[in-house]
């Protein structure tokens, strides 16, 4: 459940935020102020997951779970809100591991 509420409150409001404000909705230059505001809080929350996932195959008990599930749902097109996962290298290995 940790993960899940991660998800909602720690992830959620920043990097898919972010792709809404950047790919979704029209003139993003317009959101520009806000999306700068969002990126520390959502790198934080990506560095969260990157540490987890340095010491564990999936989130919970080296498993497929929900929680992989829920938190892949963003993480995975966090490009298309502005966030690079290029230096984050346990994310990158956890979403092939999904997507196979």
């Amino acid at each position: 459940m940790q993960w899940l509420f991660f998800k909602q409150f720690s992830r959620k409001p920043f990097i898919t935020k972010s792709r809404h404000l950047t790919s979704i909705l029209p003139k993003p230059e317009e959101y520009h102020q806000l999306i700068e505001q969002i990126k520390e809080p959502g790198y934080t929350a990506l560095t969260i997951m990157e540490n987890h996932l340095k010491i564990t195959y999936f989130f919970v008990d080296e498993s497929y779970s929900i929680a992989d599930i829920s938190l892949l749902s963003y993480t995975h097109m966090a490009d298309e809100g502005g966030f690079s996962l290029q230096e984050l290298p346990a994310i990158q290995a956890w979403i092939k591991r999904i997507q196979k």
